[in-house]
């Protein structure tokens, strides 16, 4: 009889070892996917922000070459540059930096450059301000590539939806 105790008390303990074993390796590989899912989604966020950073630092390079001097404004251009550097990048204009934060930039660059005199500085902003003021009092130009915008946020929503679909199957 005390050797019938002992299988039976040996298939029970080998029965709940194998229980913890499978039920604990599938514990570990779900947070193990979860965690490389969360990790992958941080990295497409990280790589979408990289691109409208890149996108607003060369917006700024084009709009402060166009924008400090004293040539006549053309709303046209300036959206062109937009929308040109969104589909260069693959990013929605609404997500980039409007003129007016990009022209702030523009001034501050003006401002922290060493190598302009102080008169400079100041006609240039000044140049800055008043086209920034006139571009502003021109709305009767027409949006270039609306067909654009919608294109990158379509682009953008899908590379966020993939990211999201991959769901856990454990």
């Amino acid at each position: 009889m005390a050797y019938l105790n002992e299988i039976i008390s040996g298939v029970i303990v080998t029965l709940i070892v194998t229980f913890l074993i499978f039920f604990g390796t599938k514990i570990i590989n779900f947070f193990k996917k979860l965690f490389t899912e969360l990790n992958g989604k941080a990295e497409v966020r990280k790589e979408i922000s990289q691109l409208i950073n890149k996108a607003n630092d060369e917006i700024k390079k084009g709009v402060k070459s166009y924008i400090t001097e004293d040539s006549p404004n053309n709303l046209f251009i300036v959206r062109a540059l937009f929308n040109s550097t969104a589909r260069k990048y693959g990013v929605p204009i609404e997500k980039l930096n409007s003129l007016v934060e990009i022209c702030e930039d523009v001034i501050k660059e003006i401002n922290d450059d060493d190598l302009l005199v102080k008169t400079e500085k100041e006609a240039r902003m000044e140049n800055v301000v008043r086209n920034i003021k006139e571009l502003q009092n021109l709305s009767d130009v027409p949006k270039v590539a609306d067909t654009t915008a919608e294109k990158n946020n379509a682009e953008t929503e899908r590379i966020e939806s993939e990211s999201e679909n991959d769901g856990l199957k454990v």
